[in-house]
């Protein structure tokens, strides 16, 4: 195993002398850690990057909160390079977050996760994946998992735990990419790649007191309950942005309906280890709600986007072929043809190669793989 160096980037002329010699390489490995677990708005922590000559593995960790500038880490200097290939692994979060932070979306990357699942691994975890193709164990306890993040200093445990995620990304990209190989199942990989690194991540809606309608049991409340639960998730959110706070730790959704269904029976209801003086934020803002005048909210959730379903003969025919393949391929379902592109193939009710190939979203691979199957089991009904 190569030798490796870990080096912290904190400041501006570091990092511009960690990329005069990053530059110098083909391959780059990249993770992200975020304070999610913590913070009202997620944000970029710490950046993993990982490069490598023929002895010796290079791993920077690009600092976003010690750093000693005005302006944000130049991170696109890295993510808008096209000449680097980029390796990361489940990279949605990290794409969501480069793309809020950054205003960028990646170019010339490749995500190890698609290929494992195209291989169809059972776990696509990462360290599941290094254990069963590189034989490195990696320990990784819920503790490390759920750390804070944007705390300083960072122990030596945790650096180590972030160095991980990028110091054997390389080498588990080339064992993937053989075996995607010998299955003939690259050109499957590099289409998914080349598409998923052209898709706009999608940025999370602000929230608002219309999102309590989402919660599991909200539908059963009175108008009353309803207008209280809306209050209560609007003062939760209030004060968590506030003090900058995952709403959760404060007090999970299901507290505030069980407080809202019990309220106007008995207001002492909000949990026993509450602070006292944000309890009586939640109390001043009910009874406020209370006195005013406003109309008592009908149910109503958030609209979730609509699709229009397929006719139920043709996606179960097409179901039915698809279970049978992934069987054979031993693949999941989902990956060998997602349900949202199943779908709309029963919507098209292609009749030729030709009209498959024009339904949207679905990959040459597919077309070429699965093709004659989905229009023989489209013919059959």
């Amino acid at each position: 195993m190569k030798e490796f160096s870990i080096v912290f980037i904190k400041e501006s002329k570091e990092f511009f002398e960690m990329l005069d010699f990053i530059e110098m390489f083909e391959e780059i490995s990249i993770d992200m850690e975020a304070d999610g677990f913590y913070a009202y708005k997620a944000k970029p922590c710490l950046w993993q990057l990982c490069v490598e000559d023929e002895s010796k593995k290079y791993a920077f960790l690009v600092d976003p909160i010690l750093w000693k500038e005005d302006s944000l880490v130049p991170m696109h200097n890295i993510f808008g390079n096209d000449q680097i290939l980029k390796i990361f692994h489940g990279s949605e979060y990290d794409f969501q977050m480069i793309y809020e932070t950054y205003n960028i979306i990646p170019k010339n990357v490749e995500d190890t996760k698609i290929a494992a699942d195209l291989l169809g691994c059972p776990s696509p975890g990462l360290d599941t994946l290094l254990n069963d193709f590189l034989e490195i164990r990696v320990n990784k306890s819920k503790r490390l998992q759920r750390a804070n993040w944007a705390k300083r200093p960072l122990s030596d445990e945790l650096i180590d735990y972030a160095a991980l995620d990028v110091l054997h990304l390389k080498d588990l990209r080339e064992k993937l990419v053989k075996e995607l190989e010998e299955k003939d199942r690259l050109k499957w990989y590099l289409e998914e790649c080349s598409i998923y690194q052209n898709l706009t991540p999608v940025i999370q809606s602000e929230t608002t007191k219309e999102h309590s309608h989402k919660i599991k049991g909200a539908k059963k409340l009175s108008k009353s309950q309803l207008a209280i639960l809306e209050t209560l998730f609007e003062t939760r959110e209030s004060i968590c942005r506030k003090k900058n706070l995952a709403s959760f730790r404060l007090i999970g959704n299901q507290q505030l309906l069980d407080i809202a269904k019990n309220y106007e029976a008995y207001e002492d209801v909000f949990p026993k280890k509450m602070d006292f003086k944000i309890k009586k934020k939640f109390i001043k803002a009910i009874k406020f709600m209370k006195s005013s005048e406003k109309p008592l909210p009908v149910f109503s959730p958030p609209k979730k986007k609509k699709y229009k379903k397929g006719p139920d003969h043709l996606t179960k025919a097409i179901r039915e072929m698809r279970l049978k393949k992934s069987k054979k391929l031993n693949m999941l379902p989902g990956v060998l043809l997602p349900a949202r592109i199943l779908n709309a193939i029963a919507l098209c009710n292609p009749k030729n190669l030709k009209e498959l190939q024009n339904v949207h979203g679905i990959r040459k691979w597919q077309v070429e793989l699965l093709g004659e199957s989905i229009l023989n089991a489209i013919a059959k009904v």
